[in-house]
């Protein structure tokens, strides 16, 4: 995920305006605007610093790699593109009914 949809989905999630979150962080709304369109990158220390004034935080960890991911990406391509399409529709569905708790 990029920077810019970072600070804005923080800036929604806490029911923010960009002018109400640039006073909260100490920047101006016009940079603000700037972060979301992507046209500047802040800095990671500016990036946690807009996160903070929406009481978020960003988390980065390690992993190990996990190569059954390979083995993912390799079946989804042999797939159609209206295929890979339905898939992808199907799990925006799914990922939404776990949103809204309708699904088990």
């Amino acid at each position: 995920m990029l920077a810019s949809a970072y600070v804005k989905e923080a800036r929604l999630r806490a029911g923010l305006t960009q002018a109400e979150l640039a006073r909260r962080a100490g920047t101006s709304q016009p940079t603000l605007a700037r972060y979301e369109r992507g046209a500047v990158v802040p800095s990671i220390a500016t990036l946690e610093r807009l996160l903070a004034a929406c009481g978020l935080e960003l988390s980065v960890r390690l992993v190990d790699i996990d190569p059954s991911y390979d083995e993912n990406i390799d079946s989804f391509l042999k797939l159609s593109p209206e295929a890979r399409l339905q898939s992808a529709v199907n799990m925006a569905e799914f990922t939404l009914e776990l949103r809204r708790g309708t699904r088990a």
